[in-house]
């Protein structure tokens, strides 16, 4: 026996919105954002070159950032000035240096006091040039356990600002899957290597 005419496009319905309703369980979830995490890499500073190191996960990405030393706090040598004061020694004459209100008096045993002019006493010595600062030369990679390399996908060195032209840190880039490949953090900072072993991050 046939079935109702007006039954058939009930079950077509039906059917479509199975259909459509395992298509959407079917579909990919997008994953979960990982949280930003890092470690301080103490073993891998230098003094006067490198401060702080940092390997860090973020979300789509790792990044080894090697921070130079802040600039703006003595990072400049100022030589002082030295006054020139040739003549002036008692081991070699009679005259003596004395200081009246905050001016130099040159004083002469054979002269009365009254006569004693007062001079002014210069720096004859210029001020030393500031020592300019360099970024070190960098390279960075990371190891595994078989000591296979993972070479960084990028290289960067950010300024501290707008119009600065000295670089505040070498940044490093490398896939997020070194997370998991990676157990080491083997640096070269102007010849000098250092190695530093990598602890899984705690999310």
């Amino acid at each position: 026996m046939k079935a109702p005419a007006w039954k058939a496009p009930a079950r077509i319905l039906s059917a479509l919105c199975a259909a459509l309703a395992w298509c959407a369980a079917a579909e990919p979830q997008e994953p979960a954002q990982l949280p930003v995490v890092a470690q301080d890499l103490k073993q891998l500073q230098m003094p006067g070159k490198v401060e702080a190191v940092l390997w860090t996960r973020r979300s789509d990405r790792c990044t080894l950032q090697l921070v130079y030393p802040n600039q703006g706090r003595g990072g400049y040598f100022i030589g002082n000035t030295i006054t020139n004061l040739r003549g002036l020694d008692p081991t070699f004459g009679a005259r003596t240096l004395a200081l009246t209100d905050g001016r130099s008096v040159l004083n002469d045993e054979t002269q009365p006091a009254a006569t004693r002019a007062p001079v002014e006493v210069r720096n004859t010595a210029a001020p030393a040039e500031p020592k300019k600062w360099t970024a070190p030369a960098i390279q960075a990679w990371l190891l595994r356990p078989d000591g296979t390399i993972i070479m960084p996908l990028a290289s960067a060195t950010p300024t501290s600002g707008p119009g600065d032209t000295v670089p505040r840190e070498s940044l490093f880039s490398f896939p997020l899957s070194a997370t998991r490949e990676a157990s080491a953090v083997a640096v070269n900072i102007d010849g000098e290597y250092r190695v530093q072993k990598l602890e899984p991050f705690a999310d």
